[in-house]
């Protein structure tokens, strides 16, 4: 039988009415001033709205990002993986230790939303 991930089943509460989750990408998240450049591995969710990410530790962090808000992306290569980085309210937050296979289709899908979500 399937169970649906927790992080997920957790992050669809904080969903509002209209609000559908488009892609998913089992990550790690680090920011300076967020989480003073200390990895919190979990899951980024791409909505029609936001990006929200979840943590998967017991004390749960969630942070939301704005498309609107997103003012650059960026992607580097490493040997073993890609990171995504994005600027974001003055601060450079990194996405890396990505396990999801499906890190292009993100990263369009954030382009996307970024370049063209103007409402707030």
């Amino acid at each position: 039988m399937y169970t649906m991930n927790p992080i997920l089943t957790a992050t669809k509460q904080l969903l509002h009415k209209e609000e559908k989750i488009l892609s998913t990408l089992n990550c790690s998240l680090t920011g300076y001033i967020m989480t003073h450049n200390v990895p919190y591995p979990g899951m980024l969710l791409a909505t029609n709205r936001r990006l929200l990410f979840h943590g998967q530790s017991k004390n749960t962090f969630i942070a939301e990002f704005k498309y609107e808000k997103i003012e650059s992306i960026e992607t580097k290569r490493r040997i073993f993986d890609k990171k995504i980085i994005f600027y974001y309210e003055d601060e450079y937050i990194t996405l890396g230790y990505i396990t999801s296979s499906n890190v292009e289709e993100f990263i369009d899908l954030l382009q996307r939303n970024c370049n063209t979500n103007t409402d707030s």
